[in-house]
C-alpha cells in the first residue's frame, strides 16, 4: 500500500548567487524566528558531490578557519549568518 506524496521546490539558485541571497531565498530567518517561537525546523543540504552543499553551509572555511576571523563576511555561510541574525 504505496502513499503518493508530491513535493516541490522553491528556487533552483544559480552558480552566480551570493550567500546572502541564499538565506533570504531559502527563508532561513523565517526558519529561525519559528524555531525561536519552538517550532522544530530543519535545514536539508542536498546536491551531488561538489555542489557546493558545504562552502553554503559554512562558508569559506579557509576564511573561518583562521585565527582572525571576526564575522561579517561576504562569504560567510548560512551557519555564521543564522548566528549573526540571532
Amino acid at each position: 500500500n504505496k502513499m503518493q506524496r508530491d513535493f516541490a521546490f522553491h528556487a533552483c539558485l544559480g552558480p552566480d548567487i551570493s550567500q546572502s541571497d541564499v538565506l533570504h531565498m531559502c527563508g532561513i530567518p523565517q526558519l529561525l524566528d519559528a524555531a525561536l517561537a519552538g517550532y522544530n525546523v530543519t535545514i536539508f543540504a542536498y546536491g551531488q558531490t561538489g555542489s557546493g552543499k558545504t562552502f553554503t553551509m559554512s562558508g569559506r572555511e579557509d576564511v573561518i578557519g583562521s585565527g582572525s576571523y571576526t564575522g561579517g563576511d561576504t562569504g560567510d555561510g548560512i551557519t555564521s549568518r543564522s548566528v549573526a541574525y540571532l
